[in-house]
Protein backbone atom coordinates (compact mmCIF):
# COMPACT_ATOMS: atom_id res chain seq x y z
CA UNK A 1 0.00 0.00 0.00
CA UNK A 2 1.67 3.06 -1.02
CA UNK A 3 2.43 5.93 1.82
CA UNK A 4 -0.70 8.48 0.97
CA UNK A 5 -3.15 5.93 -0.15
CA UNK A 6 -6.16 6.05 2.85
CA UNK A 7 -6.92 2.70 4.78
CA UNK A 8 -10.27 1.24 3.04
CA UNK A 9 -13.44 2.38 5.11
CA UNK A 10 -15.15 -0.68 4.95
CA UNK A 11 -17.76 1.62 2.42
CA UNK A 12 -16.06 0.39 -0.62
CA UNK A 13 -18.52 -1.51 -3.02
CA UNK A 14 -18.12 -0.48 -6.51
CA UNK A 15 -18.73 -3.91 -8.14
CA UNK A 16 -22.13 -4.41 -6.27
CA UNK A 17 -22.98 -0.74 -6.96
CA UNK A 18 -22.04 -1.42 -11.01
CA UNK A 19 -23.26 -5.05 -11.00
CA UNK A 20 -27.18 -3.45 -9.03
CA UNK A 21 -27.11 -0.54 -11.86
CA UNK A 22 -26.44 -3.00 -14.67
CA UNK A 23 -28.90 -5.32 -13.71
CA UNK A 24 -31.99 -2.78 -13.43
CA UNK A 25 -31.00 -1.11 -16.80
CA UNK A 26 -31.28 -4.73 -18.69
CA UNK A 27 -34.36 -5.19 -16.58
CA UNK A 28 -36.14 -1.54 -17.91
CA UNK A 29 -34.95 -2.15 -21.40
CA UNK A 30 -36.64 -5.78 -21.05
CA UNK A 31 -39.70 -4.81 -19.90
CA UNK A 32 -40.15 -1.76 -22.54
CA UNK A 33 -39.01 -3.78 -25.45
CA UNK A 34 -41.36 -7.02 -24.86
CA UNK A 35 -44.18 -4.65 -24.18
CA UNK A 36 -43.88 -2.90 -27.04
CA UNK A 37 -43.61 -5.78 -28.62
CA UNK A 38 -46.67 -7.63 -27.34
CA UNK A 39 -49.95 -4.94 -26.91
CA UNK A 40 -51.35 -7.76 -24.50
CA UNK A 41 -48.73 -6.74 -22.31
CA UNK A 42 -48.69 -2.69 -22.69
CA UNK A 43 -49.57 -0.98 -19.23
CA UNK A 44 -51.22 2.44 -18.85
CA UNK A 45 -48.52 5.75 -18.35
CA UNK A 46 -49.35 5.93 -14.84
CA UNK A 47 -48.12 2.89 -14.04
CA UNK A 48 -44.81 3.27 -16.15
CA UNK A 49 -44.52 6.85 -14.15
CA UNK A 50 -45.48 5.06 -10.97
CA UNK A 51 -42.93 2.02 -11.67
CA UNK A 52 -39.92 4.80 -12.55
CA UNK A 53 -40.34 6.51 -9.34
CA UNK A 54 -40.22 3.49 -7.60
CA UNK A 55 -37.48 2.07 -9.99
CA UNK A 56 -34.84 5.41 -9.13
CA UNK A 57 -35.85 5.24 -5.45
CA UNK A 58 -34.95 1.63 -5.08
CA UNK A 59 -31.81 1.76 -7.33
CA UNK A 60 -30.60 5.33 -5.70
CA UNK A 61 -31.11 4.20 -2.29
CA UNK A 62 -28.37 1.10 -1.85
CA UNK A 63 -25.73 3.36 -4.12
CA UNK A 64 -26.35 6.78 -2.40
CA UNK A 65 -25.80 4.91 0.72
CA UNK A 66 -23.19 2.37 0.87
CA UNK A 67 -26.23 0.02 1.29
CA UNK A 68 -24.31 -2.95 -0.12
CA UNK A 69 -21.24 -2.55 1.76
CA UNK A 70 -23.22 -2.17 5.31
CA UNK A 71 -24.98 -5.24 4.37
CA UNK A 72 -22.53 -7.29 3.79
CA UNK A 73 -20.86 -6.53 6.87
CA UNK A 74 -23.42 -7.17 9.16
CA UNK A 75 -23.99 -10.38 6.80
CA UNK A 76 -20.70 -11.42 8.20
CA UNK A 77 -19.37 -11.51 4.35
CA UNK A 78 -16.42 -8.75 4.58
CA UNK A 79 -16.49 -5.02 4.16
CA UNK A 80 -15.14 -4.48 7.25
CA UNK A 81 -13.90 -0.65 8.02
CA UNK A 82 -14.52 2.07 10.42
CA UNK A 83 -16.95 3.24 7.79
CA UNK A 84 -19.16 0.15 7.92
CA UNK A 85 -18.58 -0.09 11.81
CA UNK A 86 -19.70 3.24 12.54
CA UNK A 87 -22.73 2.43 10.46
CA UNK A 88 -23.47 -0.83 12.43
CA UNK A 89 -22.78 0.81 15.70
CA UNK A 90 -24.85 3.64 15.39
CA UNK A 91 -27.85 1.49 14.20
CA UNK A 92 -27.60 -0.50 16.87
CA UNK A 93 -27.38 2.19 19.20
CA UNK A 94 -30.21 4.14 18.25
CA UNK A 95 -32.69 1.94 16.25
CA UNK A 96 -32.37 -1.08 18.08
CA UNK A 97 -32.39 0.50 21.33
CA UNK A 98 -35.69 2.29 20.70
CA UNK A 99 -37.32 -0.41 18.45
CA UNK A 100 -35.85 -3.24 20.82
CA UNK A 101 -34.98 -5.72 17.93
CA UNK A 102 -31.63 -7.54 18.01
CA UNK A 103 -29.20 -7.32 15.46
CA UNK A 104 -30.84 -4.15 14.34
CA UNK A 105 -28.10 -3.10 11.65
CA UNK A 106 -28.71 -6.35 9.79
CA UNK A 107 -32.42 -6.56 9.81
CA UNK A 108 -31.46 -2.64 8.61
CA UNK A 109 -29.05 -3.89 6.14
CA UNK A 110 -31.94 -5.86 4.65
CA UNK A 111 -33.45 -3.24 2.91
CA UNK A 112 -30.43 -2.54 0.75
CA UNK A 113 -31.48 -6.57 -0.76
CA UNK A 114 -34.62 -5.43 -1.27
CA UNK A 115 -34.87 -2.40 -2.81
CA UNK A 116 -32.92 -3.88 -5.72
CA UNK A 117 -34.86 -6.65 -5.96
CA UNK A 118 -38.18 -3.91 -6.46
CA UNK A 119 -36.91 -1.98 -9.15
CA UNK A 120 -35.88 -4.92 -11.12
CA UNK A 121 -39.33 -7.31 -10.68
CA UNK A 122 -41.53 -4.31 -11.20
CA UNK A 123 -40.59 -4.62 -15.08
CA UNK A 124 -40.84 -7.83 -15.75
CA UNK A 125 -43.77 -8.66 -18.00
CA UNK A 126 -45.01 -11.11 -15.62
CA UNK A 127 -47.97 -10.28 -13.42
CA UNK A 128 -46.65 -12.92 -10.20
CA UNK A 129 -43.58 -10.71 -10.37
CA UNK A 130 -45.28 -7.07 -10.36
CA UNK A 131 -47.14 -8.57 -7.36
CA UNK A 132 -43.75 -9.12 -5.24
CA UNK A 133 -42.50 -6.25 -6.35
CA UNK A 134 -44.60 -4.11 -5.01
CA UNK A 135 -45.55 -6.04 -2.51
CA UNK A 136 -41.99 -5.71 -1.23
CA UNK A 137 -42.16 -1.59 -2.22
CA UNK A 138 -44.73 -1.46 0.46
CA UNK A 139 -42.94 -3.22 3.17
CA UNK A 140 -39.65 -1.03 2.45
CA UNK A 141 -41.82 2.24 2.49
CA UNK A 142 -43.49 0.59 6.11
CA UNK A 143 -39.94 -0.68 7.25
CA UNK A 144 -38.58 3.26 6.56
CA UNK A 145 -40.93 4.32 8.66
CA UNK A 146 -39.40 2.74 11.29
CA UNK A 147 -37.19 5.26 11.79
CA UNK A 148 -39.51 7.76 12.65
CA UNK A 149 -40.35 6.97 15.96
CA UNK A 150 -36.31 6.60 16.53
CA UNK A 151 -35.30 9.80 14.79
CA UNK A 152 -37.99 11.33 17.83
CA UNK A 153 -36.73 9.46 20.12
CA UNK A 154 -33.33 10.58 19.37
CA UNK A 155 -34.18 14.18 19.03
CA UNK A 156 -33.63 13.87 15.07
CA UNK A 157 -37.63 14.50 13.56
CA UNK A 158 -36.99 17.30 11.32
CA UNK A 159 -35.39 14.34 9.12
CA UNK A 160 -37.35 14.40 6.24
CA UNK A 161 -35.89 11.14 4.56
CA UNK A 162 -37.92 8.48 6.64
CA UNK A 163 -41.08 10.57 6.01
CA UNK A 164 -40.11 10.78 2.11
CA UNK A 165 -39.69 7.25 1.64
CA UNK A 166 -42.34 5.91 3.41
CA UNK A 167 -44.36 8.03 1.40
CA UNK A 168 -43.10 7.15 -2.04
CA UNK A 169 -42.62 3.62 -1.21
CA UNK A 170 -46.37 2.93 0.09
CA UNK A 171 -48.01 5.49 -2.94
CA UNK A 172 -46.18 3.25 -5.60
CA UNK A 173 -47.46 0.06 -4.21
CA UNK A 174 -50.97 0.95 -3.09
CA UNK A 175 -51.23 2.52 -6.78
CA UNK A 176 -50.75 -0.64 -8.50
CA UNK A 177 -53.53 -2.22 -7.02
CA UNK A 178 -55.76 -1.45 -9.18
CA UNK A 179 -54.00 -2.17 -12.46
CA UNK A 180 -52.58 -5.30 -10.86
CA UNK A 181 -56.19 -6.17 -9.86
CA UNK A 182 -57.79 -5.57 -13.00
CA UNK A 183 -54.86 -7.17 -15.40
CA UNK A 184 -55.52 -10.25 -12.72
CA UNK A 185 -59.31 -10.24 -13.16
CA UNK A 186 -58.88 -10.04 -17.36
CA UNK A 187 -56.29 -13.11 -17.88
CA UNK A 188 -58.81 -14.64 -15.16
CA UNK A 189 -56.26 -15.44 -12.07
CA UNK A 190 -57.24 -15.21 -8.51
CA UNK A 191 -53.79 -13.46 -7.80
CA UNK A 192 -55.84 -10.00 -8.41
CA UNK A 193 -56.65 -10.51 -4.32
CA UNK A 194 -52.75 -11.11 -3.05
CA UNK A 195 -51.23 -7.01 -3.44
CA UNK A 196 -54.88 -5.51 -1.80
CA UNK A 197 -55.06 -7.78 1.04
CA UNK A 198 -51.28 -8.02 1.42
CA UNK A 199 -50.34 -4.12 1.65
CA UNK A 200 -54.10 -4.18 3.83
CA UNK A 201 -52.62 -6.66 6.72
CA UNK A 202 -49.02 -4.61 5.88
CA UNK A 203 -50.55 -1.32 7.24
CA UNK A 204 -52.87 -2.61 9.61
CA UNK A 205 -50.42 -4.57 11.50
CA UNK A 206 -47.82 -1.32 11.23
Amino acid sequence: MEANSAPPSGHEQTPAALISLSVTVAAVVYGCIYRQQYPEYQQSVYVYVVTGIQTLLATLLPVAYPGFACFAYTAGLGSDGPGTRFESFYIETTMGMVLGIPRMAFVDHLMFVLAPLVSVLAWMPCLPCQIVASALACLCGLYMGLWIPTNTATNNSADPAPWIMLAVFSACSLARVPDITASCTASGRWCGVVLPAFDAAAGVLA
